[in-house]
């Protein structure tokens, strides 16, 4: 048994910042106190710094210069090793919609790349269920009517490790595909999508949870129809936010915050493969992306292609726009998508997995 206690500086835990010490044993946070017997044990001093659980990134669609919808496992394990020293210790690699071979022999590389990388907690797939009208950067010709024979497939191929799907909620046969996915352990998220409130109401009853890139790529509130963007504030589900300064201004963040508290809010990239890159022409899937000072757009149709922002930038922006202090502000990167998830993982707490990093 290898046992290593961490000591002389703080700790972020529950969104506050406590000087204790910490314990970790094979892996595992064994104890947490305000002094550890070090017998036996090697010893690592904070020297005031402070221990941070390591982020959980649940839509990311790649970084330097690497694709998680295009790349082979090789080039997906380059990328975890990329996000981990980006301070990640969870990421759901997220893939594009494309042709339904496609995506399947993508879900099969990262299924392999899972099996050497434990950051790879589970997969989530954008689409291919979205709506025409709010399909952002989403090639049209791989847009699918919600269908349970693609649905059983992308099952299938994520192999176990497929734990989050969005869907366009208004789209015929978006029901029976949300149950089929909820039934089958797969949480479901409600974006790019022009639903009402009746359409998107009708898929959190049948089991979807969580809105993608709230705001993003959805109808947005109207005093006389709520839509999906009002919904999200309304109900209970969790609600994605990119905080990078320009998918939302930091009002709305802030509104965001004030509205779903800290256990509702997840944080996320939505990165593509410029992130951690300089400006340029990148790929974001199968889409010709250009980016300008650090904002990605396809290329000819001008639409917002995910982000460069990198998690770490993220909740530090997510700090500044709420005036929160970062042990708090790590809260909606951490601890909420553990929760949602049910990873054990997230947190500085006896029995979590010892993923943190010091800053």
């Amino acid at each position: 048994m290898t046992r290593t206690i961490y000591r002389n500086g703080f700790l972020a835990q529950n969104g506050q910042k406590i000087a204790q010490e910490l314990c970790v044993e094979d892996g595992i946070i064994a104890a947490i106190a305000p002094h550890i017997d070090c017998t036996d044990a090697m010893v690592v001093d904070l020297d005031g710094k402070t221990l941070y659980p390591r982020l959980i990134e649940e839509h990311s669609h790649g970084a330097a210069c690497l694709d998680f919808s295009v790349d082979d496992s090789q080039g997906i394990d380059k990328l975890i090793a990329f996000y981990r020293a980006n301070h990640v210790g969870t990421i759901f690699p997220t893939l594009m919609t494309d042709s339904t071979e496609k995506m399947c022999a993508q879900l099969d590389e990262v299924v392999k790349s899972a099996k050497r990388c434990p950051e790879i907690k589970g997969i989530h797939v954008e689409g291919p269920f979205l709506s025409l009208e709010y399909k952002g950067a989403t090639p049209q010709q791989y847009m699918q009517m919600p269908n349970l024979a693609t649905a059983e497939k992308l099952l299938e191929h994520g192999a176990g490790l497929l734990k989050l799907v969005t869907i366009a909620p208004e789209l015929p046969g978006a029901l029976d595909v949300v149950r089929f996915f909820v039934r089958n352990g797969v949480k479901v998220n409600l974006g790019h999508t022009g639903a009402t409130y009746d359409q998107t109401m009708a898929c959190l009853d049948a089991g979807a949870d969580g809105f993608t890139h709230t705001f993003n790529g959805m109808r947005l509130m109207h005093q006389h129809e709520l839509g999906a963007g009002g919904c999200a504030m309304l109900s209970d589900a969790y609600c994605e936010a990119i905080c990078d300064g320009r998918h939302l201004n930091e009002h709305t963040v802030a509104l965001l915050k004030k509205v779903k508290g800290l256990d509702k809010l997840i944080l996320i990239t939505d990165s593509m493969m410029a992130a951690g890159m300089p400006d340029g022409e990148y790929r974001l899937g199968s889409l010709d992306i250009v980016v300008v000072d650090g904002d990605a757009r396809t290329k000819g149709e001008d639409s917002r292609a995910g982000s460069t922002l990198l998690p770490w930038d993220g909740v530090k922006n997510f700090a500044r726009f709420t005036g929160l202090p970062l042990e708090a502000a790590i809260l909606p990167m951490t601890k909420s998508p553990a929760q949602r998830f049910q990873l054990n993982t997230g947190s500085l707490e006896a029995g979590r997995f010892a993923e943190f990093f010091i800053e």
